[in-house]
């Protein structure tokens, strides 16, 4: 037990040695309001695709707003609603996939329930009532907008950023 706890304190040190070190700094914070055709998206999910930081996630809420820590990099941004998208299918893995062959017909128990709550709009997982998987599939119903799928792809999305620290307010209008 001792050692778990020392390994906890080991880590704890470390992450925090490597955030207050330079490179990992976040000082600028950026908010905003997406839009589409001028009306605010209800939901959907924003990535930053940073030069030396990797990509930064965050979400879009109901009104349209996000907001973000990102570093001083140069930044290329994305967005997209597809996650929100109540009609659209997952894939469905498990031993019978592996290796890229398709499922068989007979369907395990789970997978069986899981189908038959997307079929009643419970989404599958108990994501309305705090616990995991997406939302309520009359949820996604609400929130979903479909946009062009351009501004999906950091080539295609036409947005970049180069922020100096502090705090900034950023609103992108997405058009087709």
């Amino acid at each position: 037990m001792w050692q778990y706890r020392v390994f906890i304190l080991s880590v704890t040190i470390f992450a925090a040695v490597i955030g207050c070190s330079k490179s990992g700094q976040t000082p600028v914070t950026l908010s905003g309001t997406v839009t589409y055709k001028g009306v605010p998206l209800k939901g959907g999910y924003m990535a930053f695709h940073t030069d030396n930081h990797g990509i930064i996630n965050t979400t879009i809420d109901q009104d349209g707003h996000y907001e973000v820590k990102l570093p001083t990099d140069s930044i290329k941004v994305t967005i997209e609603t597809e996650s929100f998208n109540p009609d659209k299918t997952s894939p469905t893995y498990g031993p019978q996939t592996a290796g890229g062959n398709k499922a068989s017909p007979a369907k395990g128990e789970a997978a069986m329930k899981s189908e038959r709550m997307k079929a009643e709009g419970k989404g599958g997982g108990e994501g309305g009532s705090g616990g995991f998987g997406p939302p309520p599939k009359e949820e996604l119903a609400k929130r979903y907008t479909k946009i062009p799928q351009k501004y999906a792809f950091k080539e295609t999305s036409g947005f970049t950023l180069q922020l100096d620290s502090g705090k900034h307010v950023k609103d992108y209008e997405l058009t087709d």
